[in-house]
């Protein structure tokens, strides 16, 4: 009986369509998650000031506390940190909530 499949170095071949879709489809799934934790790891310890985020988000420090105080329609409420008047917010929260903005 001959294989339906073959596995060539890294890369997998088969003649069922949908057995090859749903391999590629489950290692583009494994390598976001891997680059997500990657992003994670490297990010966790990086805190920006409102104006930091303010400039990577192209808006201004007000807006960036009324993220934090009210949120945004799309991403909800931005994660920070308070330091008495001030606002400290996790770089990798920041991309998120990006992300969830352009969503």
């Amino acid at each position: 009986m001959a294989a339906d499949f073959a596995i060539i170095g890294n890369t997998f071949t088969s003649t069922i369509p949908f057995i090859e879709n749903l391999v590629q489809s489950a290692v583009k799934l494994a390598t976001v998650e891997a680059v997500k934790q990657y992003k994670k790891e490297q990010l966790k310890d990086i805190v920006v000031s409102t104006k930091e985020a303010a400039e990577y988000l192209n808006c201004t420090s007000p807006t960036i506390i009324g993220y934090i105080n009210e949120g945004h329609r799309n991403a909800g409420k931005l994660p920070a940190i308070s330091t008495g008047k001030l606002y400290k917010i996790n770089k990798y929260d920041l991309l998120l909530f990006k992300e969830k903005m352009i969503a």
